[in-house]
């Protein structure tokens, strides 16, 4: 949910303190994505675009 995400870049040291219009813009462009129980989505050193948020 919408609310999941916003609470997890609160909650990210890196992304924190960002201005809370800032925040809503990035959670804005957020959606759900579910992944089998065994995908690997990203691995330790990979070059990452994405910000993902695991539940």
């Amino acid at each position: 949910s919408k609310e999941l995400i916003k609470e997890a870049i609160l909650d990210n040291d890196f992304m924190k303190n960002l201005e809370l219009s800032q925040i809503q813009e990035i959670v804005d462009c957020m959606y759900p994505v579910e992944y089998d129980k065994e995908s690997c989505i990203i691995k330790e050193g990979d070059v990452g675009s994405l910000v993902y948020v695991m539940e």
